[in-house]
């Protein structure tokens, strides 16, 4: 008889955790009938608690083309899936969010000339008004440095970075993020942190590319995203 008490009581806890076993899978192909996705439902919870991992992306160009771009000189073009320019030009886009961001910039390759330039918090794109963070094999012997620009004028940089002789300037393609927060601009190269700084003259705006002199590059994408 205690034999099959204690038999019976382990069915019991067995076919208990088969059971809540089972719920996860029934809400799952529930969610699958009713059109609604696992990651939609995760990043409801996720907002109820304020949380910006699952924000969709203020901006994002995969450039078949260059419907979202306000270009205000330089011969840019859409080759293959790539944004390119050759010698100078300026190219901006509204980011109506406006003050903290994420900028990626995938698949940078610059193949002839001094540089290229990321600009953020661009205020007025006919002017120039913004910041630069600029990618420059022809400022002193190469360095990378974060500036101001006005009226198309470039102030002298506030921060600067020489990555050695040992950086390949040219033929590799990079990947090149900036996170804009508060007064404080952090770069990467390739997931690897290069410079931080501060600055507060710029609050808000949006974003643009910048080439000069007889430079030759191409960009595979570009996003700006919510700040993690």
């Amino acid at each position: 008889m205690i034999f099959a008490r204690n038999r019976s009581q382990g069915q019991g806890i067995l076919e208990y955790v088969l059971i809540i076993s089972l719920i996860p899978i029934a809400i799952l192909l529930i969610m699958n009938i009713t059109g609604v996705s696992v990651r939609d439902a995760y990043c409801s919870v996720m907002n109820i608690f304020g949380s910006k991992v699952c924000h969709e992306s203020y901006f994002s160009d995969e450039f078949d083309n260059l419907d979202q771009w306000q270009i205000m000189y330089g011969n840019w073009k859409i080759n293959d899936g790539r944004l390119c320019n050759q010698r100078s030009g300026a190219i901006f886009a509204e980011i109506p969010q406006g003050d903290d961001y994420q900028i990626t910039l995938k698949g940078a390759n610059l193949t002839r000339g001094n540089g290229y330039g990321i600009m953020f918090r661009s205020t007025n794109f006919e002017k120039d008004n913004s910041y630069i963070f600029q990618y420059d094999p022809g400022y002193s012997g190469g360095e990378m440095i974060f500036r101001e620009r006005a009226n198309r004028r470039e102030f002298r940089p506030f921060a600067r970075y020489d990555p050695g002789n040992t950086f390949n300037w040219k033929t590799e393609s990079h990947d090149i993020k900036l996170i804009v927060q508060e007064d404080t601009f952090t770069a990467y190269i390739d997931s690897e942190q290069i410079l931080q700084t501060r600055d507060n003259t710029w609050t808000e705006g949006g974003i643009g590319l910048r080439t000069w002199d007889n430079t030759e590059v191409c960009f595979d994408s570009i996003t700006v995203d919510p700040l993690p």
